[in-house]
């Protein structure tokens, strides 16, 4: 009897012990103090207004009023631009931004403590991407149709760029669908956004504002009324997604660090 009780006391200290020791361990242990993460966030608006969408928020210079269903990017290449030029890329250099579905941040990257001038984003894929197997991507990739919804299934290749809605026109309470759907080699687009930055220890947000106003405006006014409201980037609605694609040159208005 007495040997048993011995050991069961014992086996009570140890684990006595045992907690003790987890208590004073973290559950977060904090990062290194030299660690240097960063992330993209793609922050949708339309002017000065957040982007939001099934609203008749949204107003053209030309007095149409839209109504957002979808905005979709998808990127490629992405990169920071070191102070000499050279291009610094973020994990495999793939993105997806969904403004409705909130899917618009990339993960942390690690990144070298640092000055840098800016970033590059790629909106589109070099051609043996975009022609690909989509079913070689892991079903949380960027490319993955099961995540982004963008591969264009009837044509091969993907969608680089999505903007879905209803229009009403000026003076007008009847509702028309629009439909812009970027794709084929002839729309990829590098944009380099200059914004001088150093980052230092810790985790921050490259936040990059995404303006959906200047797809239609700058050097072309859009109006849907006159110039029509749906190209997939094929046939006879290609001179209307060129404007579409000449406009998109400013569509990232602002970079800032958080």
């Amino acid at each position: 009897m007495m040997n048993t009780f011995m050991k069961s006391i014992y086996s009570l200290g140890a684990v006595a012990a045992l907690l003790t020791l987890s208590s004073c361990e973290p559950e977060n242990p904090p990062a290194p103090a030299d660690a240097s993460k960063l992330t993209l966030r793609f922050e949708g608006v339309f002017g000065s207004k957040l982007l939001s969408f099934g609203n008749p928020d949204f107003v053209k210079a030309d007095g149409e009023t839209l109504i957002f269903d979808q905005f979709k990017l998808l990127f490629s290449n992405a990169s920071l631009i070191r102070e000499d030029g050279s291009r610094l890329k973020l994990g495999d250099g793939y993105a997806y931004a969904d403004f409705k579905a909130g899917a618009t941040s990339t993960p942390y990257f690690e990144v070298p403590i640092g000055s840098y001038k800016g970033i590059s984003l790629t909106v589109g894929l070099d051609s043996a991407t975009n022609h690909g197997d989509p079913a070689q991507w892991p079903a949380d990739h960027p490319l993955s149709p099961l995540n982004n919804g963008m591969h264009w299934g009837w044509a091969g290749g993907y969608i680089f760029s999505m903007v879905d809605g209803n229009y009403i026109p000026k003076n007008s309470t009847q509702k028309s669908a629009f439909s812009f759907h970027m794709a084929t080699m002839r729309y990829v687009r590098t944009i380099d956004l200059l914004f001088p930055f150093t980052k230092v220890p810790g985790n921050h947000s490259l936040v990059v504002r995404t303006d959906a106003e200047e797809y239609f405006k700058n050097p072309y006014a859009i109006n849907f009324v006159k110039d029509g409201s749906f190209s997939h980037s094929t046939g006879a609605e290609v001179s209307l997604m060129d404007k579409l694609f000449t406009n998109m040159e400013d569509i990232f208005t602002n970079v800032t660090l958080e």
